[in-house]
């Protein structure tokens, strides 16, 4: 598999795929849809620490509680317009289930990537992070 110059494998997520979906994007940037805008900081204040439950997890091994906190951010990522980590997540999901532990790193580190550019997006967009 390829990797990209900041060593994260691009062949696990779709580039064409935009970080944030356009119409959810809209209803953030207008303020259109109060819930829109109160599920995605939610969701976004949360993604640090899933993250760092998720690398817990997979450190001590812990396949269970990994697939748990995956399947449960997976559902998140449904609700909130993030196509790009989705797909990541749903790829780490469908490995666990695989128990294709040997594919786990590499899609880690994808996950790591996606869950960064949605923080950034975030910030730049004035979502309350805190």
């Amino acid at each position: 598999m390829a990797q990209g110059e900041s060593g994260v494998n691009q062949n696990c997520i779709s580039n064409k795929l935009p970080i944030i979906d356009e119409r959810f994007k809209q209803d953030l940037e207008v303020n259109q849809v109060a819930m829109t805008c109160q599920l995605f900081s939610m969701f976004v204040q949360s993604l640090e620490q899933e993250k760092l439950q998720i690398a817990s997890a997979y450190r001590n091994k812990d396949f269970q509680s990994l697939k748990d906190l995956v399947h449960n951010l997976h559902g998140s990522c449904c609700y909130c317009g993030v196509p790009r980590l989705k797909k990541v997540v749903a790829l780490l999901d469908n490995a666990l289930h695989n128990e294709a532990y040997d594919e786990l790193e590499a899609l880690l580190k994808c996950l790591d990537h996606e869950i960064a550019l949605v923080l950034n997006y975030a910030k730049q967009t004035g979502v309350d992070l805190s």
